[in-house]
């Protein structure tokens, strides 16, 4: 189980919004400067705090792995529809059916994909009992292992990492949102940054942009969004899409894997 929010009050949100609404547009300023954005980062924060972590969750999946050309057309598309369980660093993944698409051929591999990832997690298995590190997977099974405050970092303790700004209210598949922007100061590739949409009335996150707020090593762009739909009274993630150009010497990778997500919900806590 986990907390309620503890900003619910009526009258709180209804003098946020409103200031919200009649200040509205960039606010280059620091909480401490500007009330309103201090007040939206307090809602967030407390809203956060009655989330459960990413980290224990069950959905069935449908992974598309596009391979790019130059000018970002597809050359290669793989689609898995898979059942997904995870449980901390534990991610177990049946493949239920996968496609390949490439010059206008479709592919059944389903056979494949499922020996593939069978294999794949039999790897992953030994390397916990044996205590290594487990290897990067490829980006057709890009999951989300960050906890949420990883990538929502409203905490009053986090916020001192970073900066943040109001930006002009928007609407958000037909709702109504505030939005704030936040940048890293110590600008490396382990630190994120972003920007924050939530819902004007619930102070729910409806979709995050992120990027590290340096590149790593011979990658010129990593981008990934993140759309949320509420289930289980938090938000659970609706869609995800990670964008990928990386370079070395004579190789370039022009990579997007989108996925989505249905009959998502949060596992119980462990005692």
């Amino acid at each position: 189980m986990w907390k309620q929010p503890r900003h619910k009050t009526a009258g709180f949100l209804l003098g946020v919004w409103l200031a919200t609404v009649l200040t509205a547009g960039p606010a280059p300023l620091s909480p401490a400067e500007d009330p309103i954005l201090a007040a939206l980062l307090d809602a967030a924060a407390g809203k956060m705090e009655s989330y459960p972590d990413f980290d224990r969750w069950e959905a069935i999946t449908v992974t598309t792995r596009s391979r790019m050309d130059k000018s970002w057309e597809p050359e290669k598309i793989t689609r898995i529809k898979k059942n997904v369980h995870v449980e901390g660093q534990d991610r177990q993944e049946s493949v239920l059916e996968a496609f390949e698409i490439e010059q206008g051929v479709t592919r059944d591999i389903t056979e494949r994909m499922v020996r593939t990832y069978e294999e794949r997690a039999r790897k992953e298995r030994e390397e916990r009992a044996s205590g290594k590190a487990s290897k990067a997977g490829d980006g057709d099974r890009r999951a989300i292992t960050l906890t949420k405050n990883d990538f929502l970092p409203f905490e009053p303790g986090q916020r001192s990492g970073y900066e943040f700004r109001r930006l002009e209210d928007a609407v958000v598949e037909g709702i109504p949102a505030c939005i704030i922007e936040t940048r890293a100061k110590i600008r490396k590739p382990e630190n994120i940054e972003g920007t924050y949409y939530f819902d004007r009335e619930t102070m729910d996150i409806l979709k995050v942009d992120l990027q590290p707020s340096r590149n790593p090593a011979f990658v010129k762009e990593i981008e990934m969004e993140v759309e949320f739909v509420r289930s289980q009274g938090a938000p659970a993630m609706k869609r995800t899409r990670l964008k990928v150009h990386a370079g070395f010497l004579f190789k370039t990778v022009r990579l997007i894997v989108e996925e989505e997500y249905a009959d998502f919900h949060f596992l119980p806590a462990t005692p």
